[in-house]
């Protein structure tokens, strides 16, 4: 017993300080060959009694390798011992801290992902392997997340920051199907907060969705320049507060259904025409 618990404590050990390094090379020289670009991992670490790995410190440069384009400070992914006998990969926990991703968007529809996305559509393709991959994941988190739109097209820059992401469970392992999965999300954009809870069955044949969206005083006016038609007319400002719930759902053979129900409120809305001559302006508007 002695001389099995002391083989189980140098394997152990071996796994805790050997694995690392090495996850850390082939870690960064599979991510630098996959995305085209310079890749670096800070530190691996890996617990062998609790299957826990993590990956510190992990960027993806520019194309020109100055600046960091995707970024992260720590990625946690704690497997279980159930995955050898469900046929699937289960994860007690994924966890996601200080995510940062940049985005600049350039002239003729090219942005700064655009050299990764060539990459991958030069790779060698691969036939797609019979069968579903089945997969259990819990206790998804990410935390203080950041996003950045440089649109050098219109302009405009857009942040996200403050990402909050809560995912209790999602699977699609038999036995948890009708599972629903309950994300939250908030964040601020623009400085505006942003909050949504939503509970889904992705991995049934209805597909039932509903998708709560909380916003107040959002900012209205910026997101003019996205609308894909010209609509004749400027809004200066706008602000909208709102609670609304959306629900989708697609019987197989039938149609999708999508309703919606909650207040709508647009707060010091003013419009005007292209030679910016008044046309409305409300103190305030809502409906339900």
């Amino acid at each position: 017993a002695l001389w099995t618990l002391g083989v189980l404590a140098v394997l152990a050990s071996a796994l805790h300080f050997g694995l690392p390094p090495l996850a850390r090379h082939y870690g960064t020289q599979i991510l630098a060959e996959t995305l085209g670009r310079e890749v670096s991992i800070e530190r691996m670490r890996f617990n062998p009694l609790t299957l826990t790995a993590e990956a510190h410190g992990v960027k993806v440069m520019e194309a020109d390798g100055v600046g960091e384009a995707l970024a992260f400070d720590v990625l946690r992914v704690n497997l279980e011992l159930e995955s050898l006998v469900r046929g699937g990969a289960v994860l007690h926990e994924l966890a996601l801290v200080g995510p940062r991703l940049n985005v600049v968007l350039e002239g003729e529809g090219r942005h700064n992902w655009s050299d990764v996305f060539e990459h991958f559509a030069a790779a060698p393709t691969r036939e797609d392997e019979a069968g579903e991959t089945l997969f259990s994941v819990g206790n998804i988190r990410i935390t203080g997340g950041k996003v950045v739109v440089d649109d050098r097209v219109r302009g405009l820059r857009h942040d996200v920051d403050a990402i909050e992401l809560g995912l209790p469970f999602i699977s699609n392992l038999p036995v948890e199907v009708d599972v629903f999965v309950e994300p939250v999300l908030s964040a601020t954009l623009d400085g505006n907060p942003l909050a949504l809870s939503a509970k889904a069955k992705p991995f049934i044949d209805s597909r039932d969705t509903i998708l709560e969206v909380e916003l107040k005083a959002f900012d209205l006016a910026p997101w003019m320049a996205y609308l894909p038609t010209d609509t004749g007319f400027r809004l200066p400002s706008g602000l909208l507060t709102t609670k609304v719930e959306i629900s989708f759902a697609q019987q197989p053979g039938d149609r999708p259904t999508l309703s919606l129900r909650g207040p709508v409120q647009v707060d010091q809305l003013e419009i005007q025409d292209k030679a910016g001559e008044p046309v409305l302006k409300m103190a305030e508007l809502g409906f339900e």
